[in-house]
């Protein structure tokens, strides 16, 4: 009983995990690709009826400099948010630049 209980538990939270890109630039660019923000965004119960923006033009330096935005929820994420019962589900988020 205790190993079908954890073999539940485990596949529940790997299989939670989940990533969604947006590429901004179809080519790859000219410029070398950098991870300009890492950050952990913070929503309760789920993330229901909530929203935040991040200014990814502010971040590149110019709207022509932003490559990609990706969105994961991580293991880390779905830990955390199975200890609060899902009260609280954070999100990261990956703001992609095109070095100038």
């Amino acid at each position: 009983m205790k190993k079908v209980l954890f073999i539940l538990i485990a596949g529940t939270l790997l299989a939670s995990c989940s990533t969604q890109s947006i590429i901004v630039k179809e080519a790859r660019p000219a410029g070398q690709v950098y991870l300009a923000e890492d950050t952990m965004q913070h929503f309760l119960i789920g993330g229901v009826g909530q929203k935040q923006e991040i200014n990814v033009v502010e971040i590149c330096g110019g709207e022509e400099y932003v490559y990609k935005v990706e969105t994961e929820l991580t293991f880390l994420n779905v830990l955390l948010a199975s200890f609060t019962g899902n009260a609280y589900t954070p999100r990261q988020v990956r703001v992609y630049c095109i070095q100038k």
